[in-house]
């Protein structure tokens, strides 16, 4: 037992207040888990079985994201709870051998962790089992780790991977990124009007880019500035010596700023060119059609 505590659960048995048990991961600790916790401890003396990292990686697929002991540091850290300690089993039903020990008058769960396996196991032993709504505090989100990691994923600001925007280019469009992006950020498609074959090659969705992205993620060094973020990317994708340059292009600075919008304004121009004269087609055959 990690904590003594725990055993006086067991051993004192002068205290007329009933144990409760409840078990989970409790990562990224909330004030839904708080809260959890609180209306649990209505019902007695609350014990809090977490699973382990081995075990949670077996179930979910994937560890948390703080591990065991920082887990388990938290949860006894507060108040409501009387121990808690590492279940010792495997599966859903990993707190079972601490279940037989600590012998519970009540065992809790919320709607999410509501299980039949769960029932059964309460069946077994005489344990009364609850099941709590899942109601956030009055004046409080409604919060969930799983909300929380996608909030971390999609929502810490502008530069995170997962907001990189796809850049799709057909026919070697990457020319005019460094201009596209001076007008606005986000996703964008570019067509270069008069293709070449060297230009069809480098076509793509910027995925090199974006596995660079990624990688540096972990070291937090993304500049606020778009253009200078385009050239550390750039820089990182193609160390010195790199045989086949990839990536964002623009930053090599091979064509002046000024030449490379006027081309870029050329191209747009015979866009609305080709564009009016497919109108005019169109019109003229339907005007025959109609004749």
């Amino acid at each position: 037992w990690i904590h003594y505590i725990w055993w006086r659960g067991i051993l004192d048995s002068m205290t007329e207040k009933k144990k409760v048990l409840v078990s989970g991961c409790f990562d990224l600790l909330h004030c839904g888990h708080i809260d959890f916790f609180n209306k649990a401890s209505q019902y007695g003396d609350l014990y809090v079985c977490l699973g382990t990292d081995n075990n949670i990686k077996l179930l979910k697929g994937r560890v948390p994201v703080f591990n065991e002991s920082e887990r388990l540091t938290m949860v006894d850290s507060l108040h409501m709870v009387a121990g808690s300690r590492l279940a010792s089993g495997t599966g859903m039903l990993d707190f079972e051998p601490e279940l037989e020990e600590l012998q519970p008058d009540v065992f809790v769960v919320n709607h999410d962790g509501d299980r039949l396996s769960k029932r059964e196991l309460c069946n077994k032993y005489n344990i009364q089992y609850i099941v709590l709504d899942r109601t956030p505090i009055a004046y409080l989100p409604s919060r969930s780790s799983s909300s929380i990691k996608n909030d971390i994923r999609t929502c810490s600001d502008y530069f995170t991977p997962n907001k990189l925007p796809y850049r799709l280019c057909l026919a070697g469009g990457w020319m005019d990124q460094p201009f596209v992006s001076k007008l606005g950020r986000g996703s964008v498609v570019v067509v270069n009007i008069l293709p070449s074959v060297k230009f069809n090659k480098r076509s793509g969705l910027a995925t090199s880019t974006r596995d660079i992205w990624k990688k540096l993620s972990n070291f937090n060094i993304f500049p606020e500035d778009p253009e200078e973020l385009a050239k550390l990317l750039f820089a990182y994708e193609n160390p010195p010596g790199s045989k086949y340059i990839s990536g964002t292009q623009g930053n090599l600075k091979t064509v002046p700023d000024n030449f490379l919008i006027l081309m870029i304004q050329l191209m747009h121009l015979i866009f609305l060119i080709m564009l009016i004269l497919i109108l005019m087609l169109f019109n003229i055959i339907m005007h025959e059609r109609q004749c």
